[in-house]
């Protein structure tokens, strides 16, 4: 199906040219969202400019995945901080956790 209807899995736009939809049906997502999650984990409180700067990365191949690990509750934004790429201000991000903690203590019910 074409377009991005939200849960469709595509990655591109029914106005997009067919040389972006294929673009999209084979580039390296996973990779991509789990090179900006390791970069998050280790470089929090970054924008996403300096995410994709330290990763040598350009034209938003890393901060487009920033939506969607928000998505997943795998990153959430921690504020506002003045971007050392651009200057200006912008969201900072940060790694959650990969699984709940638990406070302890507490047990589960049985």
């Amino acid at each position: 199906m074409i377009g991005n209807k939200k849960g469709s899995g595509n990655l591109y736009r029914a106005t997009d040219p067919m040389t972006s939809r294929l673009a999209a049906e084979t580039a390296p997502v996973t990779s991509m969202k789990e090179l900006a999650l390791d970069l998050i984990r280790k470089y929090p409180y970054s924008t996403a400019r300096e995410i994709e700067y330290k990763a040598g990365k350009e034209n938003g191949v890393l901060r487009k995945r920033l939506a969607s690990l928000e998505r997943e509750r795998r990153v959430v934004k921690r504020g506002v901080g003045v971007c050392k790429v651009t200057g200006r201000k912008a969201s900072v991000y940060e790694a959650l956790p990969t699984k709940p903690q638990s406070p302890q203590g507490l047990t589960s019910p049985t």
